[in-house]
């Protein structure tokens, strides 16, 4: 399969302290491109639902609110949050609900709240969880998800899977990258799994609260993602998201967990 290796778009991350002096996650490709010329910016995203369809009138948070309060607290005079990207440093967040801490690609309330909403429960007890455990976890070891999902821990691992294919399938829009959105939208739409979606449960020394670039490989003779990585960072738990189409591979899917693998057992990683 011809491929090429791209980089769609740059880390946002949300701090209490100004840049530069704010130390960013390592980039995963230090020869990363902008938006390519013909693909999507992110205003041009259409305002269609791309989960079901409808009308969208709500932005995902790039980063769960409920990881935000937990890891950073509210935003305060006294205590000030700081937003970066590409575009800004240093923007100052008043609120947690800011339009530009949403990814713009859209969807309707009832995709983004009550259709989604048992994968964000799923997500939001498992992240607290790995954040507060004693003793605190580690690169090398490893966590038995049934001791944290006391019932029905394997469809709670499934919420959790679709919690990062809902927020793989903003990213991949806000990129104009083509890949199986079809597949994403079905699994969501039928609390499937989703069979191209891999998650790798790590620890980051530096804490960094928000998101990595997106790198794809895309054929070059149909123009789709073959494989695509990206990283979700809350303080120093951070989970690596491989996308991989059948045959193709990466280095992050070592090590990764998915629910057809029918293990509780995470491994845990240096993902520095």
């Amino acid at each position: 399969m011809p491929i090429r290796l791209i980089c769609r778009f740059r880390l946002s991350s949300i701090s209490r302290t100004t840049w530069p002096r704010l130390k960013l996650l390592k980039r995963l490709n230090s020869s990363s491109q902008e938006l390519e010329p013909g693909a999507s910016s992110p205003r041009e995203i259409r305002m269609n639902c791309w989960i079901c369809g409808d009308s969208a009138t709500t932005g995902e948070h790039k980063t769960k609110q409920t990881d935000l309060r937990s890891e950073l607290g509210k935003p305060a005079p006294g205590s000030p949050l700081y937003y970066h990207d590409h575009k800004s440093k240093n923007r100052l967040v008043r609120s947690f609900k800011a339009d530009f801490l949403k990814s713009p690609s859209l969807l309707c309330a009832a995709c983004n709240n009550q259709r989604t909403q048992p994968h964000d429960y799923a997500w939001e007890r498992l992240s607290k969880a790995l954040r507060s455990r004693s003793p605190a976890i580690r690169p090398g070891g490893a966590v038995r998800v049934n001791r944290i999902f006391r019932s029905h821990t394997a469809a709670q691992m499934i919420n959790v899977q679709l919690f990062f294919t809902k927020l793989s399938g903003c990213h991949f829009l806000e990129a104009g990258m083509q890949f199986d959105q079809a597949m994403f939208s079905r699994c969501i739409l039928t609390q499937a799994i989703n069979p191209f979606l891999y998650l790798k449960f790590g620890v980051n020394p530096r804490a960094v609260t928000g998101m990595s670039d997106v790198e794809a490989m895309i054929d070059k003779s149909t123009g789709q993602c073959a494989c695509a990585i990206w990283l979700y960072s809350v303080g120093r738990l951070s989970v690596l998201i491989t996308y991989a189409m059948p045959g193709a591979t990466w280095a992050g899917m070592e090590k990764a967990w998915h629910p057809r693998f029918g293990t509780n057992r995470l491994s845990i990683v240096s993902l520095a």
